[in-house]
Order: C-alpha cells, then sequence, then structure tokens
C-alpha cells in the first residue's frame, strides 16, 4: 500500500507460532494482529485485503496502535497496526519500521531493532521465524553479559553501544565479554524533546 489512507490488496506471510509473540517479517506490508484486545486508539471500518500465503483473501477490519513487550520489561508502541481477525500471527513490519527510519540485524540466532543509537528491541530466532515471544532463554544467556554492559554503559557517560563494543575490543573495558546492551531508561529520556 502506498499510503496508510488508501485502501487496497497487500501481500503477508504468515507462520505457526504462539498468539501471545510477535514475528518480525520482511514480507509483511504492515503491522498485523488478530487480537483486537491488544489495540490502544482503535478505528474500526474496512481497510481493504491481504492474502497470506495460504493465497486466500482476509479483510483488514481496522487499525491502531499496540504496545509489545520487549525484553527489559518494557513496552515498545508499534502504530498503525492492521486488525485482521483472520490472521492466526502477530506480524511487525520490516519495511513498515525501515520507512520511519529503523533498522534491524539479523544473526547468531537474534534480532534487534534500532533506532539511531538506541536498541528499542531484541528477540531471538524461534524456529524458523525472528520472534519477539520466547525470549527468557535470550534475557538468562545475556544477563551476566547484560549487567556488566550497562554498569560500563553508565560508567562511559551512557556511551552507544557501537562504541562500547569498540572500546570492548581494544580491551579497555576489564571484565566484558560481550557487549549486548539493552533499553536505557536514562538515555530515552535524556533524547526527548
Amino acid at each position: 500500500m502506498n499510503s496508510t489512507e488508501d485502501v487496497g490488496d497487500a501481500h503477508i506471510l504468515s507462520v505457526d507460532s504462539p498468539i501471545e509473540s510477535w514475528i518480525v517479517d520482511s514480507g509483511a506490508s504492515f503491522h498485523s494482529s488478530p487480537s483486537k484486545e491488544l489495540f490502544h486508539n482503535f478505528v474500526g471500518r474496512k481497510f481493504g485485503k491481504v492474502h497470506p500465503a495460504d493465497n486466500k483473501s482476509l479483510e483488514i477490519l481496522g487499525r491502531g496502535n499496540v504496545n509489545v513487550k520487549v525484553l527489559n520489561g518494557g513496552l515498545w508502541k508499534l502504530q498503525d497496526v492492521r486488525y485482521i481477525p483472520g490472521l492466526t500471527k502477530n506480524l511487525i513490519s520490516i519495511s513498515q519500521l525501515d520507512s520511519i527510519d529503523y533498522k534491524t540485524e539479523f544473526g547468531n540466532g537474534s534480532w534487534k531493532m534500532v533506532k539511531g543509537a538506541l536498541v528499542v528491541a531484541r528477540g531471538m530466532k524461534s524456529g524458523t521465524s525472528y520472534t519477539t515471544g520466547g525470549c527468557t532463554n535470550l534475557v538468562a544467556n545475556v544477563a551476566e553479559s547484560s549487567c556488566s554492559t550497562s554498569l560500563w554503559h553508565s560508567r562511559l557517560g551512557h556511551m552507544s553501544e557501537k562504541g562500547l563494543k569498540i572500546t570492548a575490543v581494544r580491551g579497555s573495558l576489564p571484565g566484558l565479554k560481550s557487549v549486548d546492551m539493552g533499553l536505557c531508561e536514562s538515555c530515552v529520556f535524556g533524547k526527548q524533546k
């Protein structure tokens, strides 16, 4: 769809996963969910149709905003999410986020969403999909590293993740084996206008 106000058709991919998790989908035209109870500022009306991988048409019956839980326990507000009751999964559209300057990085069985120097969300690979659900393993795996990372992040005046990685590679951060930084609330509040 060229505009969020257009009524038309779009193609999205839908795969099986628990409904409470979100699939990070590079093939989705827009964020979408079959769970009306997740929406805030909901506008109910027909916004066209989508064609999932099974090629059946599904109607878009509304749109609004949804808060997605991220690893640090905070919420990430997805705007302009489509309500499609016929879907079985929640989808986060990479192309929709790309159009508002988010960068998505995939690798080593995990993903992260970055806007500027801020890591907004992260998750892990579950089967063949990258999801926000099932992140407890990722949290456990990086808990020690993340704690040290956040400590060094604070000690160094809230240095960016990229800067911490460069400094760590040079061996200037004793005890820090890997840099894996979560969301820093102080950085978010400090950068607000």
